[in-house]
Formats: C-alpha cells, sequence, structure tokens
C-alpha cells in the first residue's frame, strides 16, 4: 500500500512516544533488504488508520520507501483505536509501563468501553486486571495499600504581616538568631525515612497477597513503584513553589517595613522643616 494513503492522526496511535532508535534500526534493516511484517490498518470506505504498526510506518518513510506491506481491514476509525491499545501486546516492542497505562486509559475515558469489566479492558488491553483495577479505581487501591506520603514538618509559627497589617517599633528590631535544633532534624528525618521504608515494605505485602499470577504481581508492583515515583516529583515540586511562596513573602514584609520606616523619615522631615 502507498504510503501515503494511510492516515496516523486519528488518535490510533496509543504509545505514550515513538522509540526513534527503534525506527533507525527498522529502517537500516529496510535498507538491507528486510521483509518487516505487515502493518494493520482499518479502511472505513475513505480512509485508511494505522492501528498497528507505526515504527514500522515511519522506517519505511526514513528510508525512502513509497509503499509498505499492510493487512486492510473493514472497520471505522473508532475501530482502529480499539484495535490498537492491544497492539504490540504479543509481538514487536516491548510496551512501558505508560503504554499500557495509555491504552487502558483511552478505554476507561471512553464513554462506551468504560462499561466493560476489568476483566474485558484488561483482556483488550493486552494486560492484567489488577492493572486495570489500579487505574480504574486508584482511591480504593490506595486503601489496600495504604501509601503514605511523609508531610515535612513545618516549625515556623510566625505570622507574616499583612497588606494592611505593619510591624510595630518593637517588631523592627531583630532579635536574637535562633540556634538550630539539630537533634530535632535528625528525628524528624529518621521518621521520614522509616515512613518511607514502611510503605514500601506495605506495598511489596499487599502485591504478595494479591490473587494472580506472577507477571500480574510484577505489571501491579511497577504499577505502584511508578505512581510513587511520580509522588514524589510532585511533592519536590510542590515544595519548590512553597519555598518560592515564603520568599516572595519575605521580600514582602521587608519591604512594608520600609515602607513604614520611609513613612516615619518624611514625618519627621515634615515636622521640622
Amino acid at each position: 500500500m502507498d504510503l501515503t494513503r494511510i492516515s496516523i492522526d486519528g488518535g490510533t496511535q496509543t504509545r505514550a512516544a515513538l522509540n526513534e532508535a527503534v525506527v533507525t534500526e527498522y529502517a537500516d534493516a529496510l535498507r538491507d533488504g528486510v521483509k518487516l511484517p505487515a502493518v494493520v490498518v482499518f479502511f472505513d470506505g475513505s480512509a485508511h488508520w494505522l492501528a498497528d504498526g507505526f515504527h514500522r510506518y515511519f522506517a519505511h518513510k526514513a528510508a525512502r520507501k513509497a509503499s509498505i506491506n499492510a493487512e486492510v481491514r473493514e472497520g471505522s476509525k473508532r475501530d482502529a483505536v480499539l484495535f490498537s491499545v492491544g497492539a504490540n501486546s504479543t509481538h514487536g516492542l516491548r510496551r512501558s509501563n505508560e503504554d499500557k497505562r495509555r491504552s487502558v486509559k483511552t478505554m476507561l475515558d471512553d464513554k462506551e468501553w468504560s462499561t466493560w469489566s476489568d476483566r474485558d479492558i484488561a483482556k483488550q488491553c493486552g494486560v492484567s486486571q489488577p492493572f486495570v483495577s489500579a487505574l480504574r479505581k486508584p482511591a480504593e487501591v490506595e486503601k489496600v495499600i495504604t501509601v503514605i506520603t511523609p508531610t515535612p514538618v513545618d516549625n515556623s509559627k510566625e505570622k507574616e504581616p499583612s497588606a494592611v497589617e505593619f510591624p510595630s517599633e518593637a517588631s523592627e528590631k531583630p532579635g536574637p538568631a535562633d540556634e538550630p535544633d539539630f537533634e530535632q532534624n535528625e528525628e524528624e528525618n529518621a521518621i521520614v525515612i522509616l515512613s518511607q521504608e514502611n510503605d514500601e515494605l506495605r506495598a511489596r505485602l499487599a502485591v504478595g497477597l494479591m490473587d494472580a499470577t506472577e507477571e500480574e504481581k510484577q505489571e501491579a508492583a511497577d504499577t505502584i513503584a511508578d505512581l510513587r515515583q511520580q509522588l514524589k516529583t510532585l511533592t519536590a515540586e510542590n515544595a519548590a513553589l512553597r519555598s518560592s511562596r515564603d520568599h516572595y513573602q519575605s521580600e514582602a514584609s521587608q519591604l512594608r517595613k520600609q515602607i513604614k520606616m520611609n513613612e516615619k523619615e518624611l514625618k519627621r522631615a515634615r515636622a521640622t522643616a
């Protein structure tokens, strides 16, 4: 089939991203005369929707091939999407957990397909039923795993002056600096570390008690690990935002103090004028 007749912009690509190294490898193989397996396209009467074989498609373009071996099936773009969520589950480049999540989310976000059972979605996407359940009901999974995110202890109880509340003269005078409580900080760090270790043990226990195959348990464990890493990243980003906010609040407080002092100096100057 002529490459120009194949449509690739209909949302039928369910991978998170293409692997450029694989495209290059396939293209080199084509130049050496290797014949790759046929891609799968769905023809709806007017357009041919690519459902399986995106790496092979782009490899043919990279190798400057005008046509590609294709298996043409009758069906709509929607049929192509449904087929694509399970593509590469048994052949081709191994799917990443993000690829699998994207496939499952495609069905869960669909009004019709979301009514399917977790087991039927798992079968269509080529994943385990617990993997689907974890994405459909993350709140319930959290209850089972009991993932606890330690909250950093905020020892700062000082109230920042509001836009109309200026500090008194007594508050303008700096007091003695507080000595850092190294012992308390060490205890807090120890609590955080122990809490994180406890989370990991709970997750392992929950996965070990699952009524599933070893492959399904591994998928569940990988999903938990990925979600925990995403949570750590979001927590770090949130901490950075809080730090930036505190920095600007501190600067605003200093500016208000300076304005107050300048107002007093202006009053004194007018009084002596």
